[in-house]
């Protein structure tokens, strides 16, 4: 009993460690070489605005849907709640943001452990799996962005659990709640369905009772959307639509527009092949069957956005490791993986080192704003700010990201924030993003200040 017992707690000793480690590793890091992402201060905005104003549209980018999430008035009640919830009390700042993110990437990965060994993979495997997509530029991204798939990825990786552990129904339930957060974590629906008639029998029962479950979670959508098709016949065609399509969906975004992912890319397809000539030689074809199914949505699907891979990617590495038998070769497949993620990330520190807003330098802006509406003789309700993205921490109540999308809307603000060049390297700059330069040119602004924010020149204007 005692050595059944230690050989149990190694067992999970391992992918605990494995974890704690990944944990570490999403969040030592954080500001301290990655740039902001516009997704970040983006939808925080939206959780923000619905949390706080109620307001269920896209204020701070003014993408309508299709062309982007349009706020919470279609998706991401859910998510914007749970945001809300850790967030408020924390004045929406982005350490907590981080911790929130990389938190729920972590139980994602815990959750798959758990699902691997009920299909009877090896520990080796399930640790090789745990290695391979903990480090992978889906999971690392989603950890470290605060968009939305930290919560649609949990929910698909619980309801695949529930899917192995034989209670199909409510796995599938809980799968098609995350099509809530996002459209594409419809994907959760497609894994969950596949995993369920590989591994059951399709019965009639089976059938209907998950039919049930898909009408259940629709139900549950429209209690959270009431109005969706009375928002769907208003909505003229998205203006910055046609940005976010893309031939090939998010698989062809990713690999494909992405050179630095074909390496990833030619590993698949040749693991492909080599499980379709071993196919007689496992005893399930459940994953690569998720995997197969998954990469036909990934190219159908028309939003060609790289960070919905994270729904995709475990199961192309399930189908890589068995393909590969890399349990076998334990020690090989780790050292290629850390070598092939760990530079990559390295040389992204070396590009942007110390180039992330800490927060103390969003204390100075917000300190600045402060004094620049005492100037003004504006309270708090009546600031509107249109300023540059990753300030939206300093003052989220009224701001505007100073984009392309809302140049219309520059007219109406009464405080301008803004750098005369991007501050982090150009090449990771957005090429939405207005600068002092396109914002003299918007309007009549006559300066307040000037402040330097983390080694760079922050201009705030006011209008004449």
């Amino acid at each position: 009993m005692s050595v059944a017992r230690g050989v149990r707690s190694r067992t999970w000793a391992t992918p605990v460690l494995m974890l704690a480690g990944l944990l570490t590793l999403y969040l030592a890091p954080f500001l301290r070489y990655r740039p902001y992402d516009i997704d970040n201060p983006w939808f925080l905005s939206f959780s923000y605005n619905a949390w706080v104003d109620h307001i269920v549209d896209d204020r701070f980018m003014r993408m309508r849907f299709p062309g982007g999430m349009d706020g919470t008035q279609l998706f991401g009640r859910l998510a914007a709640a749970l945001q809300g919830l850790v967030l408020a009390p924390a004045g929406w700042q982005q350490w907590p943001a981080a911790v929130l993110s990389s938190v729920f990437a972590v139980l994602a990965l815990g959750l798959w452990q758990l699902q691997l060994r009920r299909l009877g993979y090896t520990p080796r495997y399930r640790a090789l799996f745990l290695l391979a997509v903990g480090l992978s530029e889906p999971c690392v991204s989603m950890a470290n962005k605060f968009r939305y798939e930290f919560l649609s990825f949990a929910l698909i990786s619980l309801g695949l659990l529930l899917v192995a552990y034989a209670r199909p129904v409510p796995g599938l339930f809980i799968a098609a709640l995350a099509a809530e957060i996002e459209p594409a974590a419809l994907a959760g629906i497609v894994a969950a369905l596949v995993l369920t008639y590989s591994l059951y029998p399709a019965t009639r029962r089976l059938i209907l009772a998950q039919c049930a479950a898909l009408g259940a979670a629709l139900l549950v959508y429209l209690a959270l959307h009431p109005h969706v098709f009375s928002l769907l016949r208003g909505m003229a065609p998205a203006a910055g639509g046609k940005g976010f399509a893309f031939t090939g969906g998010f698989f062809a975004s990713y690999f494909l527009a992405r050179l630095r992912h074909l390496p990833e890319l030619a590993c698949f397809l040749l693991a492909a092949v080599v499980y379709w000539r071993r196919r007689q030689q496992f005893a399930s074809h459940a994953l690569a069957l998720v995997a197969l199914a998954l990469t036909i949505f990934s190219i159908a699907m028309p939003h060609g956005n790289p960070s919905y891979m994270i729904f995709l990617y475990p199961a192309l590495v399930a189908l890589a490791l068995t393909a590969f038998r890399a349990e076998q070769r334990a020690g090989l497949a780790a050292a290629a993986i850390v070598l092939y993620t760990i530079p990559q990330y390295l040389y992204l520190f070396h590009l942007t080192q110390g180039q992330g807003f800490r927060a103390r330098d969003i204390q100075t802006v917000h300190a600045a704003v402060e004094t620049a509406a005492g100037q003004l003789g504006l309270n708090d309700r009546d600031l509107r700010i249109y300023g540059d993205y990753r300030l939206w921490f300093a003052h989220p109540q009224r701001y505007v990201a100073a984009a392309e999308s809302t140049m219309s809307e520059a007219g109406n603000a009464n405080l301008y924030l803004c750098f005369d060049r991007p501050p982090e390297s150009p090449e990771l700059a957005p090429r939405q993003v207005l600068y002092c330069p396109e914002l003299l040119r918007l309007a009549p602004l006559r300066p307040l200040t000037t402040l330097t924010v983390n080694h760079q020149l922050l201009r705030l204007y006011a209008r004449q």
